[in-house]
């Protein structure tokens, strides 16, 4: 783990209204020493007024005592007040620590849902036979952008008499897997999605074994990582998600697998190596979110160089 930069923390004022009190205590002990002591030097000078130097400190030492008393129930009073402060503070780091725990726990939540949705939309645009084609500037009077059609008129859109092939790929997303593979990827999934990552990872490896020629390959090999991340195996999950970018170098899913490479590789130690991988992300994958991600924790990794 990063070493977290020293900080000069001054007294709190609860330690101050106890040190001063100490003092005050302090004080009037002081001042009784002294008072004894020039008792004590006045006799060794004249015995004739001993007796009422003996008086004095008699009744000095008196009120010392009565004033000692009488701080007792105050200092009592602050030292109960403190507890309960420090207490309060305590309890506040920890609603602080789970309030973090959460988000992160929800951000997770949310790429796995982003991620979730590109599959379906996917699916979608291949059952219904649509697909995403550049619609250049100028034509129809619209502007540039991506535009969804059906294949019937596919090889019109674009103006200028330019045709296109209908049967082109939709978007970079692999085709939808066979019936087998399908329901044996969602029986996975769901494992995951249920927390119960030794199992997903099971079915994943599993699922990679019967189907490796299986277009949904990537995604299952990208979940076997996760599943050793979750499970705090570090090194397991980087050897699958490096699998991952070395034997599916086009998949969408290796910017996801890059950051969560630098993870692991983090939470090893490996600091530098985690800093590296997640600028790669921002480099050669900007615009996913990915690269948000990694952004955000190349800027906390630098500041705590």
């Amino acid at each position: 783990m990063v070493q977290e930069p020293s900080l000069r923390i001054s007294p709190s004022p609860v330690h101050v209204i106890l040190g001063s009190n100490r003092s005050v205590r302090n004080y009037f002990i002081a001042i009784s020493l002294v008072l004894a002591v020039i008792a004590t030097l006045s006799g060794c000078v004249s015995t004739g007024g001993s007796k009422s130097m003996e008086t004095v400190v008699t009744d000095m030492h008196q009120r010392v005592t009565l004033l000692e008393e009488g701080l007792e129930p105050s200092l009592a009073e602050l030292n109960e007040n403190a507890a309960a402060l420090i207490q309060r503070v305590n309890e506040n780091d920890r609603q602080v620590r789970i309030l973090t725990s959460m988000i992160e726990e929800n951000q997770h939540k949310l790429d796995n849902l982003i991620t979730m949705l590109s599959d379906l939309r996917t699916t979608l645009y291949r059952h219904w036979g649509l697909r995403l084609v550049p619609v250049l500037e100028g034509a129809g009077g619209g502007s540039s952008g991506i535009q969804i059609v059906p294949p019937d008129r596919a090889e019109t859109v674009g103006g200028g008499g330019e045709k296109h092939d209908a049967a082109a790929p939709a978007i970079l997303s692999p085709p939808a897997a066979s019936e087998g593979d399908k329901q044996a990827y969602i029986v996975a999934k769901d494992l995951y999605d249920q927390e119960n990552y030794e199992a997903a990872g099971a079915a994943f490896s599993e699922f990679m074994k019967d189907f490796p020629r299986s277009d949904q390959g990537n995604k299952a090999q990208f979940w076997i990582g996760k599943c050793y991340l979750n499970q705090s195996q570090y090194s397991q999950a980087i050897q699958a998600f490096e699998s991952l970018r070395r034997e599916y170098p086009d998949s969408t899913y290796v910017a996801f697998a890059l950051h969560n490479q630098a993870v692991a590789h983090f939470r090893l130690g490996e600091r530098d190596k985690a800093i590296a991988l997640m600028e790669e992300v921002v480099e050669y994958y900007p615009t996913t979110t990915a690269a948000g991600h990694a952004e955000r924790d190349l800027k906390q990794l630098r500041g705590r160089q």
